[in-house]
């Protein structure tokens, strides 16, 4: 169980990387595109340059929304073995509790990854997270109530923002400064 912890909690800090890699090449590179395009180009190619930039900003806050996603899978999961790894280490308390049997299944399926009593306390520790939280967290955030919104939130937030606002940035220099 030690490794599996380990394992997980190796995935967790990669998925919070690939989102944090992701958003610190996005910023940069599409203000950059933004400001130095705007004199070098007609009305036409600004008009397909700022499409392309906010399709490009949506398909990376998607990007960015999955890692971020799967990094709070791996949390609660760590979280779940981390207890259970607990609640085995005291036997005494664990045989009238814990069904120790492993799901039984035909030829054809998948093997089941654990045992039944592992995947009822792992079930216990996932959150789901819903777009609504991240709505909530936003006009939270706006309206300067940070008290109410989860930590894990807090931090996506600002990836999310980072991510909005060179988007914004980007095209409006793209319009503003190629006017002069």
């Amino acid at each position: 169980m030690t490794y599996e912890i380990k394992t997980i909690n190796t995935y967790h800090d990669h998925k919070e990387k690939m989102a944090w890699t992701a958003t610190a090449f996005y910023v940069p590179a599409t203000v950059i595109l933004g400001y130095t395009a705007a004199d070098h180009l007609d009305d036409i190619a600004k008009s397909v340059l700022s499409v392309f930039i906010v399709v490009t900003s949506v398909m990376t806050t998607m990007f960015v929304n999955m890692q971020f996603r799967r990094r709070w899978w791996a949390a609660d999961m760590e979280r779940g073995l981390r207890r259970i790894k607990g609640k085995v280490c005291q036997l005494e308390e664990m045989s009238p509790t814990f069904n120790l049997s492993i799901p039984e299944c035909n030829a054809n399926e998948i093997p089941p990854e654990w045992p039944i009593f592992v995947q009822q306390e792992l079930d216990k520790c996932v959150t789901k997270r819903f777009r609504a939280d991240i709505l909530k967290a936003i006009l939270n955030a706006i309206t300067f109530r940070w008290k109410k919104i989860d930590d894990r939130l807090k931090t996506e937030l600002v990836s999310y923002c980072a991510i909005v606002f060179a988007t914004l940035i980007a095209v409006s220099g793209l319009w503003i400064l190629g006017c002069r």
